[in-house]
């Protein structure tokens, strides 16, 4: 995969946009070729929502597919705005699941995507938010999910969140909360703690993320394990690696960097 370097770009959001984009082209669509349905389909017409899409780079990508659809319609929706969602194919909202009416999303959609985003929406919403998602797929269709386990040793995203030192210390989510919160006001600037609160009030674990499929109508299609993510290798250079402890629950939930789910509409007999 290309390697994308900060450096590169004049700004921080002209790197995440080609970050995001470069991800999409390299890794996701090719899996997404290789292992949906939907995409292995004949169809006219393809719909994708991106939810959680920052500025924009991976949900742009998603037009390369129109060389496989006679009409494709790619949509992006982010709790903010962001200036880079100009002039681009994609059409873009700025929404909220949790808090705004769903009601014109509902059942549009082949393929929804939720790339590292399930990990940022806290434990007494994550029910909720699961079961809005698959209220958007039509009656075939997929969601790609993915998300780094809680307790693995970047779980809290701390590699890109901080800039001390911390960012390159593992299993930081081990730590008693109080503890850590003492930790990384000491040393990170003031907004930081509230992001990585973000996601500890998620706990996101892969056995938690089960718990919640069983009560959201969605079901395992496809699943991936990572000890090296995709997003790695494009950012750090570290080719990506399979995990191969995905059978081993207590392992899985330390071991494992990074998770890529398919999901599909359980179907009921």
């Amino acid at each position: 995969m290309r390697r994308v370097k900060k450096e590169d770009y004049s700004s921080w959001q002209s790197y995440y946009w080609n970050y995001q984009k470069i991800l999409a082209e390299d890794y996701y669509i090719p899996y997404l070729l290789d292992n949906s349905n939907i995409l292995k389909s004949k169809a006219n017409y393809l719909s994708v929502i991106d939810i959680g899409c920052g500025n924009g780079g991976f949900a742009d990508a998603l037009n390369a597919l129109d060389g496989n659809f006679s009409k494709i319609r790619i949509k992006g929706i982010e709790i903010k705005d962001f200036s880079s969602w100009n002039n681009s194919k994609t059409t873009y909202s700025v929404h909220n699941i949790i808090k705004d009416d769903n009601k014109n999303y509902k059942q549009k959609y082949d393929i929804v995507i939720l790339r590292d985003v399930i990990e940022h929406i806290h434990k007494k919403d994550t029910e909720f938010f699961m079961k809005e998602v698959a209220s958007f797929l039509r009656p075939e269709g997929e969601v790609l999910i993915t998300f780094p386990p809680y307790f693995s040793p970047f779980g809290l995203h701390q590699q890109t969140i901080m800039k001390s030192f911390l960012r390159y210390i593992p299993f930081l989510s081990l730590l008693p909360k109080s503890v850590l919160k003492k930790v990384v006001n000491q040393f990170e600037s003031e907004n930081v703690w509230d992001k990585i609160e973000e996601i500890i009030d998620s706990g996101m674990t892969i056995s938690n993320f089960k718990k919640i499929l069983k009560k959201t109508g969605l079901s395992i299609y496809k699943k991936r394990f990572f000890s090296v993510r995709p997003s790695h290798e494009i950012r750090y250079g570290i080719k990506t690696l399979r995990s191969p402890f995905g059978y081993f629950p207590v392992f899985r939930e330390l071991l494992i960097l990074g998770t890529c789910y398919i999901l599909k509409i359980k179907k009921t007999s």
